[in-house]
């Protein structure tokens, strides 16, 4: 589900300038509050469930309900989370890590 599409888009973002070293050391040092107001690394951010906050139906006429069967609904996450929170730090991270070593590239030329 969520969780597996996140670590997929976290390697593929890894991939692109970080080390597995690297991402673990971020994980393992990165850190935010979880729903309770604890700190929590971004290894637990991983582990924290997805829950809606809502859900809505789906305006388009192609989903409406017909005879006896509701109509599908879409469900509506917090614009702001823990997981969104992680995603964010490790676009800035890696990108950070893609300067540096363009930078070092720079150098050694």
């Amino acid at each position: 589900g969520f969780d597996a599409a996140l670590m997929r888009f976290l390697s593929w973002i890894a991939s692109m300038s970080c080390s597995d070293w690297a991402t673990h050391s971020f994980l393992s040092e990165w850190t935010t509050a979880n729903p309770q107001g604890d700190p929590i690394n971004g290894w637990a951010v991983l582990a924290l469930p997805d829950r809606p906050l809502e859900h809505q139906e789906l305006a388009d006429p192609i989903f409406k309900a017909t005879g006896n069967r509701r109509s599908p609904m879409r469900p509506v996450f917090a614009p702001t989370s823990p997981k969104r929170a992680l995603v964010a730090a490790f676009e800035d991270f890696a990108a950070q890590r893609r300067l540096d070593y363009e930078q070092r590239d720079e150098l050694e030329d």
